[in-house]
């Protein structure tokens, strides 16, 4: 996969002719080519419908065919059979959190540059890469498609890019750029220095200045392409995405944890400027605010810390569980934050909400379905459907069970880990 790498400059050439253009973003093929195959699992998890034991998948060209029992799906000829009469087979996991995707992403050098406090000039795209060893690790976790976003040592740290975690190309990996902007909200950004964003009053008052001026600069060139005025208005870089963040076509991650900042980026993102946005992490006693997410439709992307201690009533509180009880099955799921939880540990996380609590159904929604919604790509991902991505992982048993692997990943149709080829990992 290293020829990922040789990629990036025609990445780059195509984004600045995207961004020069009239549609700023930038989406990966809908559809590669890719062998035709049938998946044979002793139980197929739909995840949005029944089980279907002794299911089948019929794959080609990275998309799913048909999806039914043995006995209602015929097998076309010219398929490979891959058969595992003792595996679930499961749509490939989410990770709407993570900061793994670049040569040197491990250690965080080029996802942190932090001389100011708002940087919406920054963005990941650039140097994304699937050759990484936490991104294979992440294959054989089952995990077929991330959001690789810059670090949570800033207000404002820039654009992140949605991603497969297999691709014969940069182009092939990629889903959408921007993927979301990335915010971070009190905790990493606070600095001891004193200077204007230091603290959580100044972060606030940049992200409302910023925002400010994304939104007129926004409004600025809808009226002029719309013809409400004849004046260009001045190119700035830094602030074209801001006119798609603005329309709704990808959201906000907010770094965003405890009451406090959580209610600040309710407040900030959702009731002043109208963005489409999710709080990231919402952990301690941010679950206290259920009820504030529920009555504005946000979704709460929680994790990777599980539990809290609570000491007014000196319980340990599984956050999880607490959201669910208020939000439901599908406002809901979970994170590693990698590589502060690598992330091959996302079924993990998944798990440990359920042992606390959460049920065992809603934790899979959780890395599955819940977060394709929460990013805005339900209708190619996320479940085992007609249509959709042909990301599949087949699993020795249940995935929130810790003794259960890995088989064999397939992302867009290909098999990007084969522990028979790659060497087990886990």
């Amino acid at each position: 996969m290293s020829r990922i790498l040789t990629k990036a400059a025609a990445l780059a050439l195509l984004l600045a002719s995207a961004v020069a253009g009239k549609d700023r973003i930038i989406y990966g093929p809908d559809r590669i080519d890719s062998p035709p195959m049938a998946l044979v699992a002793g139980k197929v998890i739909p995840v949005t419908s029944d089980p279907i034991p002794g299911g089948v998948v019929l794959i080609r060209d990275s998309k799913i065919l048909e999806v039914g029992p043995r006995d209602k799906v015929k097998i076309p000829p010219g398929f490979k059979v891959i058969e595992m009469p003792d595996a679930l087979l499961f749509p490939g996991f989410i990770e709407a959190h993570e900061h793994m995707g670049s040569r040197t992403s491990a250690r965080m050098y080029d996802l942190n540059d932090m001389i100011q406090q708002i940087n919406p000039g920054l963005r990941v795209l650039d140097f994304i890469t699937t050759d990484h060893p936490e991104i294979e690790k992440a294959r054989a976790g089952g995990i077929t498609t991330i959001i690789f976003i810059p670090g949570s040592g800033t207000n404002l740290s820039g654009w992140g890019v949605l991603m497969k975690t297999w691709g014969r190309t940069a182009r092939e990996a990629l889903v959408r750029y921007p993927g979301v902007l990335k915010i971070a909200q009190a905790g990493n950004p606070e600095r001891p220095f004193g200077d204007l964003g230091s603290g959580r009053m100044g972060m606030n008052a940049l992200l409302r200045h910023i925002f400010t001026e994304g939104k007129a600069y926004a409004r600025a060139w809808d009226d002029y392409e719309k013809g409400k005025t004849g004046k260009r208005p001045p190119f700035v870089p830094s602030l074209e995405s801001f006119r798609d963040l603005f329309h709704h076509r990808f959201p906000v991650c907010v770094h965003t944890q405890m009451y406090q900042p959580v209610l600040s980026t309710l407040r900030i993102c959702g009731d002043e400027f109208g963005l489409w946005y999710y709080p990231t992490h919402s952990t301690f006693d941010a679950w206290k605010l259920a009820p504030e997410v529920k009555k504005r439709g946000v979704f709460i992307n929680c994790g990777p810390r599980k539990y809290f201690f609570d000491r007014k009533t000196w319980e340990m509180v599984g956050f999880d569980k607490e959201w669910w009880k208020v939000l439901g099955d599908d406002m809901l799921s979970s994170n590693t934050d990698a590589p502060i939880v690598p992330l091959e540990e996302l079924p993990l996380q998944a798990a440990m909400a359920s042992r606390l609590g959460l049920p065992p159904e809603v934790a899979i929604r959780g890395i599955t379905i819940n977060n394709a919604r929460l990013l805005g790509v339900d209708k190619r991902m996320g479940s085992i459907e007609k249509g959709k991505d042909a990301d599949l992982v087949f699993w020795t048993g249940d995935p929130l069970d810790p003794e259960s692997h890995v088989l064999l990943t397939i992302v867009n149709g290909h098999v990007a880990y084969d522990p028979d080829r790659d060497g087990r990992l886990f």
